[in-house]
Order: C-alpha cells, then sequence, then structure tokens
C-alpha cells in the first residue's frame, strides 16, 4: 500500500507538471504605435475553417493584437476565407465580413462586432474623450484619461466590470441596471483610459454613458445616431484628386465641394479612409460604383406593387446605396425584408422615398452620403 500510494502521488504530479507546461504562454499584446505597424504585417493564409472564436485566439497568438467580441457575435460560427495575400488589417477586415461582422481597430483591441454599432466605437471614444477632458480639465490629478490594462477572468459580469472602472476612478455609475446580466470570458484591453474601456464595454449593450458636470458620476445612456458622432474637416483637392472616389471609401460621409475646397462631415474612419486614399495607403475597390451621387443630391420615382423588400434594397444598391442594420435586432422585432412592399412616388427626396419604402415595415433610418442606417421603430 504504501508503494502504491507513492506511485499515485509520484502520478499526479507528472500530471500537474504536464499541465502547467500545457499552458499558453502569456501574451505580451501590442498597443499604439506598435498595434499600427502590425496591421501592415502579412496576413496569415491558413486560418480558414476555424470557428470564430478559435480564428481570434490565432490572431492573438501570432499577432498579439487582442480581440474583443461582441457578447452578440456567435463565436461558433465557421469562418470562411478565400486564399489572399493581404496584410493582417485586410485579414481581420475578411474575418468580420465571413461572419456578417464589422472591425474596428481602437489602437488597443480589434473590435468584432455588429456593422450598425461597430463603426461608431472609435467616433464614440473621441467624443467621451472629450467630454471628460472637459470635466477633469481643472482636476490635474484625476484618474480618468490614466493609461492602464483592464483584465477579467472568466464568468465575469460585464454590470461588475463597469462599477469597477468607475469606481477605479472615483466615479458612480447612475444606472448599473441598463446593462443586461451576463457572463463573460476572460479577456483584457490592453493599456486605455476609462472613457476607452467604458464605450468598449458598454457598446455590445447599445449603450454609452454621460459624465456629470461634477465629474463625480456617469449616467448610461442609448447610443446616439452616427450622424450625431459626425464632425467636419476641410480638405484642399490635389491636381486629379476626384471627391466622388472619397465617397466610395467613406460612403455614409457627407461630402460637399467647392472648388478645391472638399468639406466632409463623418465618423472618425470616414476621415481616415479618404486620408489612407489620398495617401495612397488605400487602393479603390474596383467592384464599386464608380459614380456615387450622394443621396441628398438625388431624386426617386418608382411604383411598385407587392414586390419583396429585399427585392427592392438589392436594386437600390447596385446604384451605390449601401445598406447597414444589426441583423439580431431586426430578428427580435420580427422585421422580415421577405415581407411585400407596395411603393408610389414620383421624384421625391431620398428622405421621403424611404420613408415611403420603410415606414410600412417598421423601420426607422438615417440618410447619410450615399448609407441607409436602418434600426426598428422604438
Amino acid at each position: 500500500m504504501p508503494i502504491l500510494r507513492i506511485i499515485c502521488l509520484f502520478s499526479l504530479t507528472l500530471l500537474v507538471v504536464n499541465c502547467q507546461k500545457a499552458k499558453a504562454a502569456p501574451i505580451d499584446y501590442l498597443k499604439g504605435k506598435e498595434y499600427l505597424q502590425r496591421l501592415d504585417d502579412p496576413g496569415l493564409a491558413s486560418l480558414s475553417g476555424l470557428k470564430l472564436r478559435e480564428t481570434l485566439q490565432q490572431i492573438e497568438q501570432a499577432y498579439h493584437l487582442a480581440c474583443f467580441r461582441d457578447r452578440r457575435i456567435d463565436p461558433e460560427q465557421t469562418v470562411e476565407l478565400d486564399q489572399s495575400n493581404g496584410d493582417v488589417r485586410k485579414l481581420l477586415i475578411s474575418i468580420g465580413k465571413a461572419v456578417d461582422c464589422r472591425v474596428s481597430f481602437t489602437g488597443q483591441i480589434v473590435y468584432v462586432g455588429p456593422e450598425s454599432n461597430t463603426r461608431l466605437l472609435r467616433s464614440l471614444i473621441v467624443q467621451r474623450t472629450l467630454d471628460m477632458r472637459r470635466v477633469i480639465r481643472d482636476n490635474p490629478n484625476s484618474r480618468l484619461m490614466v493609461p492602464q490594462a483592464f483584465q477579467w477572468p472568466v464568468l465575469s459580469q460585464p454590470r461588475e466590470l463597469v462599477i469597477d472602472v468607475a469606481a477605479n476612478a472615483k466615479l458612480t455609475v447612475n444606472n448599473p441596471e441598463l446593462i443586461e446580466h451576463d457572463v463573460w470570458s476572460a479577456g483584457i484591453i490592453p493599456e486605455a483610459n476609462v472613457p476607452e474601456i467604458l464605450s468598449i464595454l458598454l457598446l455590445g449593450f447599445d449603450l454609452t454613458y454621460e459624465i456629470s458636470e461634477d465629474g463625480q458620476s456617469i449616467t448610461l445612456v442609448p447610443l446616439p445616431t452616427a450622424i450625431k458622432l459626425y464632425h467636419s474637416e476641410v480638405y484642399t483637392l490635389k491636381s486629379g484628386e476626384k471627391p466622388n472616389n472619397w465617397q466610395r471609401v467613406a460612403p455614409a460621409a457627407e461630402i460637399s465641394a467647392s472648388g478645391r475646397r472638399v468639406t466632409v462631415s463623418g465618423l472618425v474612419e470616414d476621415h481616415e479612409a479618404i486620408r489612407d486614399l489620398r495617401s495612397g495607403k488605400r487602393e479603390l475597390d474596383a467592384t464599386q460604383a464608380i459614380d456615387l451621387l450622394p443621396l441628398s443630391k438625388r431624386r426617386f420615382t418608382l411604383t411598385l406593387k407587392d414586390v419583396p423588400a429585399a427585392a427592392v434594397l438589392k436594386e437600390l444598391e447596385k446604384s451605390g446605396i449601401q445598406f447597414a442594420w444589426d441583423p439580431q435586432k431586426f430578428a427580435a422585432a420580427k422585421i422580415d425584408f421577405n415581407n411585400h412592399v407596395v411603393i408610389d412616388v414620383q421624384e421625391v427626396t431620398a428622405e421621403e422615398f424611404f420613408q415611403a419604402l420603410l415606414d410600412p415595415l417598421g423601420i426607422e433610418f438615417d440618410v447619410s452620403g450615399v448609407a441607409v442606417t436602418m434600426r426598428p421603430k422604438e
């Protein structure tokens, strides 16, 4: 018996040692400038056929980029990718498209989420950062803008995470009950300040926040529409440049030209896309429509009876119009694009046209550039 006990203990010790050796080494996640440089590196060509969860884990291991999957995105869906020789940025965008998602590159994480919300993330971070700086300008000792790594273990509850982030910055969350109960797997946001961390954690709940004037508390509020996050910049055209090409890379931006001066109103990513196009870092997609007249300058005439809404949207897309919506929200609201519509309009504006088309389906919308962002009626 003593010999048997020694053998068992020895076997158990070996098992523990082997398990410890099998653990993956901690990842030294990239941030800031190094993060952005890594996006330009060549991408892997062997990720196709994996589950989304496994795909993002491979990205983290291979490129040291922290990935954050929106809570509404199924991690078990299979990612099918075409063979390509693009860089890491293009690879990640392709992964997002393969699962009907958008990818946002914040400088700290790679966020994978629904199209309609994820495109807002960087603009939300900029706006909330400006809000907090305004409130704390007389308090140089505030922790709100100090970069820090934020990590959470498996089975963490996002409501508690938000409360903890706020508490560490000496803030009270006035209405945390708006964050639905959920349980998350382990994750990390490397080196981000409070506005960045809160914006990332709250996006999956369709929430953002407002900071009180005294800088002592935050109140959770619904996400604003994209247009409310737009900011304007004026550009000077170089020889041979065409603003129509800018619309192709920033379809939701409002672009107006007067001589060589072009005013662009859009989200952070819209301005970035235009700057990348002008610098040669980004190329035009040859499959996109060439003549993209902003919707605000178009007039619509259409007479249809008993035609599926999906067929109408598909035809509109051929003219360069892009539609964005959250499939999960539409499914929850029982909105079906296969339902038939009746429409009879003559020389109407885009607002009037889409009101006639989408209102009977229970859909609200915003029109900007050549993009239509749709959402279920409240």
